[in-house]
C-alpha cells in the first residue's frame, strides 16, 4: 500500500513538474507593490513576459480584471527565448487603504492564464504617508508654450526621528530620469529633480516611479508623473 501510494505521488510529481516545463512563458517578476500612492492619480509599471517555448509565442487576449486597470503591450508576439514588455496601468480613483490587482493574459499555446500582481495603499490623507512623504503628491510637467519644459522639482519630507536610505525603483523605458539623494535624515527635507528624456520631449504622458526605505518594514511611496504636452501649433498630438 505504501509502495503504491509513493508511486502516486512520484507521477503526481512528474506530471506538474512537466506542466510547469511546458509553460509557454514566464512572467520574471510577477507581482510589484506601489505602496503609498495618492487617490486619483496614474501610476504604471512594466513587466517583462520571457519565451520559454520552441516556437513563437502570441499573447492573445489581456484580461485587466476591472476598469481601473489597463495595458500596453508593444509587440505582442515573443520569439524563443525573447522577452516583451507588458506595461500595466493602474487608476487609484476612488479607492481607499489596500488594493490589489490581478491582471492576467492567455496566450496560443496554453489554455492556463499566466497572471500578475500589483498593491498600493491608496490615501487621501497626506499625514498618513509616514514615515516619508512626498511633495507635491503629484507632478505636473506638461508644456503649454513653445519653450521646452524637460525639469521639474518635487521633495521628500522626513517626517520622523530615523535616518533612511532610499532605493529608487523605475522601469527602463520609461520618460524620465530622476535624481534624488540616497538619505534623507531624521526631520530632513530633500530636493528631487525629474528630467524628461529627449525622446519623449514632444509627448503627453501618465507615468510613476517608486521609492523604498530601508526601515525593515520596506515602505513605499510612488509619486505619479503628468506631462500633457499642447504648445502653440502642436494642438492634438500625442
Amino acid at each position: 500500500m505504501m509502495k503504491r501510494t509513493l508511486a502516486c505521488s512520484l507521477l503526481t510529481l512528474v506530471l506538474v513538474s512537466s506542466s510547469q516545463a511546458e509553460a509557454p512563458v514566464v512572467v520574471t517578476e510577477p507581482s510589484f507593490n506601489f505602496g503609498f500612492v495618492p487617490q486619483a492619480s496614474t501610476l504604471t509599471h512594466t513587466f517583462w513576459v520571457k519565451s520559454t517555448a520552441s516556437e513563437e509565442v502570441r499573447i492573445t487576449r489581456f484580461v485587466p480584471g476591472c476598469g481601473c486597470t489597463k495595458s500596453s503591450l508593444p509587440d505582442s508576439t515573443i520569439a524563443p527565448g525573447d522577452s516583451v514588455r507588458l506595461d500595466i496601468i493602474f487608476a487609484s480613483g476612488r479607492f481607499r487603504g489596500a488594493v490589489t490587482k490581478k491582471p492576467y493574459f492567455y496566450t496560443n499555446l496554453a489554455d492556463e492564464r499566466v497572471a500578475m500582481g500589483i498593491n498600493a495603499q491608496v490615501v487621501n490623507d497626506t499625514t498618513k504617508w509616514a514615515p516619508i512623504r512626498f511633495r507635491p503628491l503629484k507632478l505636473d510637467v506638461s508644456q503649454f508654450t513653445t519653450r521646452p519644459r524637460t525639469k521639474a522639482k518635487f521633495f521628500l519630507d522626513n517626517l520622523s526621528e530615523t535616518d533612511y536610505e532610499i532605493s529608487l525603483i523605475y522601469d527602463a523605458g520609461r520618460s524620465f530620469e530622476v535624481e534624488l539623494p540616497r538619505k534623507i535624515k531624521a526631520g530632513e527635507r530633500v530636493e528631487g529633480i525629474v528630467t524628461i528624456l529627449d525622446d519623449a520631449i514632444e509627448t503627453s504622458f501618465e507615468q510613476s516611479f517608486t521609492i523604498e526605505l530601508n526601515d525593515g518594514l520596506k515602505t513605499r511611496l510612488s509619486l505619479p508623473i503628468t506631462r500633457m504636452f499642447r504648445p502653440p501649433g502642436a494642438l492634438g498630438q500625442r
